[in-house]
């Protein structure tokens, strides 16, 4: 029967040695903390791109009619549209909705086109990032009678300036499409 405690003892040394070694273990780890600085680099704003529209309206000698344009964000944030301008600016005349094959007969001295509002349209589309809004100027050029007959039937390629601003933050809620 003295052989059963002498196990007993020899487990009992054993497991209080295991205790205090693991104990002796965790007393050496010493706490620390630190600091220092990260750095970020801010992008650069894309331009906006603006393009020819699809016309829906059609202009003749003594009438007026709309301009349209597709404005495009390329940044990865929202911005604000805050205006669009027609500035006044020779009008010419081109074969393709494109505005890419211009028609040398038809150029602005010959157009008889005309920017009819040259300031500043107020708006406040907010325009997703990467995405785009096609707006209609109404009434924006007109043509006069001395217009070249060769100039019939073509696409003209009217200037347009988009102000706009950073909208971060902003849900996009306008329409894909307005009329200013």
């Amino acid at each position: 029967m003295r052989f059963p405690r002498r196990r007993t003892a020899i487990l009992v040394v054993a497991t209080g040695a295991a205790i205090g070694m693991t104990a002796g273990t965790a007393s050496a780890f010493w706490a620390t903390s630190g600091s220092g600085r990260g750095a970020v680099q801010s992008g650069a704003a894309g331009i906006l791109s603006v393009a020819p529209g699809t016309t829906t309206s059609a202009l003749v000698p003594g009438g007026t009619a709309d301009v349209t344009a597709v404005i495009s964000n390329p940044n990865d944030y929202p911005v604000l549209l805050t205006s669009v301008t027609t500035p006044a600016a020779g009008v010419a005349g081109f074969s393709d909705a494109g505005l890419t094959r211009a028609v040398s007969s038809c150029d602005e001295t010959h157009s008889g086109v005309s920017v009819v509002q040259g300031t500043a349209r107020s708006t406040a589309v907010v325009l997703a990032a990467h995405g785009s809004y096609t707006v209609t100027l109404a009434d924006a050029v007109a043509m006069s009678n001395e217009s070249d007959t060769s100039c019939q039937g073509l696409f003209f390629a009217v200037s347009v300036t988009v102000a706009a601003a950073s909208a971060a933050g902003t849900t996009p809620a306008s329409p894909a499409a307005g009329t200013l």
